[in-house]
């Protein structure tokens, strides 16, 4: 985690000089404004998450094996860089079955499957730093599966933990809109007491509506190694 640190660093560097360009170019641009508004307006809007099953069953040829026997990778697919996926991780259970992984003693992966909302973490909360267009709000506390419920309908998540910093855990979640071609970053953060608490509560920087015609060429500068 370490080594890619400075890589991942970069990255979020990357983004936010995108978000900065994105929003100077767009001062005078309703549009900009109104789209904000918007994810604002959908994001505190009254919505309770759906109750659903957390046990999956694979094929053999999905599970991709990690460093410990019991966890497996469920591979898909990545956005703009390598790093930034839809994979997530389960466990194979006494009896068998797997299940995603939620667990104190794998962070990483338990946060990347909560963020995918592939776990039981309705009972989790996130606050969120809203960026808008000219301005800053507050959202939440609200239930962390809101975020996937609201935005997957017409979104696809993608997400990567950036660092662990003895118990504090920092990551990204990117809702890509692929028709239009724009994105919704969350900069989450947490740390390992808040994520394993029943009803712990996350945080997250949110910057929305991010045209991807914006962050081409600095993703392909920050793809180098």
């Amino acid at each position: 985690m370490k080594q890619n640190n400075l890589f991942h660093r970069a990255f979020i560097i990357a983004l936010l000089a995108c978000c900065a360009l994105s929003l100077s170019a767009q001062k005078t641009d309703r549009d900009k404004k109104n789209a904000d508004e918007a994810l604002y307006t959908l994001l505190t809007s009254k919505h309770t998450p759906e109750k659903r099953t957390t046990t999956f069953q694979f094929q053999a040829k999905d599970l991709q094996a990690t460093y410990d026997s019991n966890i497996f990778l469920i591979s898909g697919t990545h956005f703009q860089i390598e790093t930034l996926t839809n994979n997530f991780y389960v466990e194979k259970a006494d009896d068998g079955a797997y299940q995603p992984v939620f667990h104190a003693k794998y962070p990483l992966e338990s946060l990347v499957n909560l963020m995918l909302n592939l776990t039981h973490g309705d009972d989790r909360n996130i606050v969120i730093d809203q960026h808008l267009y000219g301005e800053r709000k507050a959202i939440g506390p609200i239930p962390m599966a809101n975020i996937n419920e609201l935005l997957a309908p017409t979104m696809q998540a993608y997400c990567n933990v950036t660092a662990i910093e003895g118990n504090v855990l920092k990551a990204i979640l990117v809702y890509h809109q692929p028709k239009d071609d724009y994105i919704h970053m969350f900069i989450v953060e947490t740390t390992t007491e808040e994520l394993f608490k029943p009803s712990g509560t996350l945080k997250a920087q949110l910057y929305g509506n991010i045209p991807q015609s914006n962050l081409k060429n600095l993703f392909k500068k920050y793809r180098q190694p």
